[in-house]
């Protein structure tokens, strides 16, 4: 977590930065953040009059003057970095609320996909998993200060980002097709011409695979900093010269760092307070994990019960099916040897069991798209009944005999 990054800074460097503003730069703005230090003059001020003091007492004044303004430079650049954090997580928070009750709404529907595409049981669970997602999702949202507009500039940043993924994702398939192609033309037999197409199509899936959005609900703060650009640059003054320093330059110090530590400690708490935020809504979403995997594990069989209802849907239409159902069960759990998949939530004991390797997000998707398809089966099929019906009520009526509808 970030506040644990704040929670104990040692660091002492040299060339100590002990400006007490720090420059936080907020999507390419110039933002200043000054922090109020009592008695923050003497560290560049010095003192009007030396006193002449015995030499040791005056070289212990000077390593504990050090390590004081070591101490608040410390704290002033956690504070920056706090702030940068902040920003970051605020936004996210705000853009995970909105997409994630897009999800409890999506989930709804999924769980209204009439058998044979769920059995009854299945889609229970993912009825009352979206209407524990929503509620959960209401509160939240409730406790949240933050405006609707808030997360704008994230959301931007986010989908920039995929849309150069994407770009960047084909072109190298369509660099690995025609190396493909290439090769496949001097390849001198069937066994060759068969590695090199096993070999193009995993490489093919693997630049697919980069190129496939990433939700919001799945980025972190880094990630949500890094996509904001966010950085922060701190400047510097010079300390007390060895020889000004006193008691009184000591006295000053420690009132310095105690109010830099003071103004850390406050900016960590609402960093802490945002973290939990987003750690609230993820507890939210992974309460929906269990019926998804179960949805996901069943898919497959529930595909051939599909096909089976609709038997005159295209062969593309199966093939989507069957392909979606696959990939949905494959990221639903554990794959037996046999082949088998049981989803992961029912394999996890006291101890939390196999760690879930698919987002709650991306499972919604997998099982969104293998409804999707069952939806395309079955209205294939019936819009080839529907054509053949009109077909023969057309002959029949053209051969002027009449047409009881069928049977």
């Amino acid at each position: 977590m970030h506040t644990e990054q704040f929670a104990h800074s040692n660091e002492v460097k040299e060339n100590m930065n002990m400006d007490t503003k720090a420059d936080v730069r907020l999507k390419g703005k110039k933002k200043t953040v000054t922090f109020a230090l009592v008695g923050a003059g003497v560290l560049v001020a010095g003192v009007a009059a030396a006193l002449v003091i015995p030499q040791v007492i005056h070289n212990g004044h000077i390593a504990e003057y050090h390590e004081l303004t070591a101490e608040t430079a410390a704290a002033v650049a956690d504070t920056a970095q706090a702030v940068i954090a902040i920003e970051a997580a605020n936004e996210l928070v705000s853009v995970q609320h909105q997409d994630a009750a897009t999800l409890a709404t999506q989930l709804t529907g999924l769980s209204a996909a009439a058998t044979p595409t769920f059995t009854a049981e299945v889609g229970t669970g993912l009825k009352q998993a979206a209407d524990e997602l929503a509620g959960a999702i209401a509160e939240l949202s409730a406790a949240d200060s933050n405006t609707d507009d808030l997360g704008a500039d994230l959301r931007a940043a986010h989908m920039a980002q995929q849309e150069s993924d994407k770009a960047a994702s084909d072109a190298k398939v369509t660099a690995i097709v025609t190396k493909r192609d290439t090769d496949l033309a001097t390849a001198k037999d069937d066994a060759a011409k068969k590695k090199i197409n096993e070999a193009a199509t995993l490489e093919a899936e693997a630049a697919r695979s980069a190129g496939i959005a990433v939700s919001s609900l799945d980025l972190s703060i880094d990630d949500a900093i890094a996509l904001l650009e966010l950085t922060s640059a701190a400047g510097s003054t010079d300390l007390v010269p060895d020889a000004k320093v006193n008691a009184e330059t000591v006295e000053q110090a420690k009132q310095t760092r105690d109010a830099a530590v003071k103004a850390r400690d406050a900016k960590v708490a609402e960093l802490a307070k945002a973290e939990d935020a987003i750690a609230s809504l993820q507890k939210a979403l992974e309460g929906a994990r269990a019926p998804l995997e179960r949805a996901a594990a069943e898919a497959p069989a529930q595909a051939k019960a599909v096909l089976a209802a609709a038997p005159r849907a295209g062969t593309t239409q199966q093939t989507a099916l069957t392909d979606a159902a696959q990939a949905a069960e494959v990221s639903s759990g554990v794959v037996n040897a046999d082949g088998t998949v049981v989803p992961a939530s029912d394999t996890r004991g006291a101890d939390g069991g196999p760690e879930a390797t698919v987002s709650v997000s991306k499972l919604i998707g997998l099982v969104s798209s293998y409804v999707s398809s069952a939806k395309g089966v079955i209205e294939h099929h019936a819009a080839v009944l529907a054509e053949e019906t009109a077909a023969a009520a057309a002959a029949a009526a053209s051969s002027g005999g009449g047409w009881d509808g069928g049977g």
